[in-house]
């Protein structure tokens, strides 16, 4: 009987993590990684952070009131807050408007920091677009260059895959002869069960669960 292959995960705290994108550079940060940091100190303060889940709200909130004083003036850095579901594509247009904003700040050599809970799945979908359309990349070497230069867990959903094929001018149909399989994807036929069982096994990872680590 074959030895069943083993499929680990890793927890990955990013904080303020220097992406390339074309000649510049944009930072990714997990919001376990924000925490673990107490914040943003004096010299690394972004001029642009775009939450990419309406939870950083909460966390803002939640250090300004307990006293963090690397927060308490938090309104003098602009952000912006995007209400983007877990694991799905984003609001419909939203990347169109927002790629364009987010070049334009790191062209004027501008610090932008961006994340969502893990900065993996809607993190890596905007690093994506944001490397693809700089770059003038096809949305498979995008995808391909983000899980490179950021982390290899960037990109999680079919879902989000197929919105960066669409948005870089591709279509449906090539993500899937590209990218057949998904993180989300490759965990749930790993465990083999419902959605819902695969996504306890993800919240309860991001809840420092200690998996073993893992090679997609």
């Amino acid at each position: 009987m074959a030895e069943e292959k083993q499929v680990y995960i890793i927890r990955c705290d990013h904080y303020q993590v220097p992406v390339k994108v074309g000649d510049n550079f944009v930072w990714a940060t997990s919001r376990a990684g924000f925490l673990q940091n107490k914040g943003w100190k004096e010299n690394d303060r972004p001029d642009l952070f775009i939450a990419l889940d309406t939870i950083w709200l909460n966390t803002f909130t939640s250090f300004v009131s307990s006293g963090v004083p690397e927060l308490e003036q938090k309104s003098l850095i602009p952000f912006v807050a995007i209400d983007w579901t877990d694991s799905l594509g984003a609001p419909e247009e939203l990347l169109e408007q927002l790629v364009p904003i987010i070049l334009q700040y790191v062209e004027k050599k501008k610090i932008v920091e961006m994340g969502c809970i893990g900065a993996h799945g809607r993190t890596g979908t905007l690093l994506a677009c944001l490397i693809g359309k700089e770059e003038s990349l096809p949305p498979k070497s995008a995808i391909e260059e983000t899980r490179k230069r950021y982390c290899k867990q960037a990109i999680e959903s079919k879902s989000q895959i197929i919105q960066v094929y669409e948005f870089l001018g591709s279509t449906e149909e090539q993500a899937e002869l590209d990218f057949p399989d998904s993180f989300i994807e490759y965990v749930y036929k790993i465990v083999d069960g419902t959605w819902q069982a695969v996504k306890d096994k993800i919240d309860k990872y991001q809840a420092g669960t200690k998996y073993e680590s893992w090679d997609y």
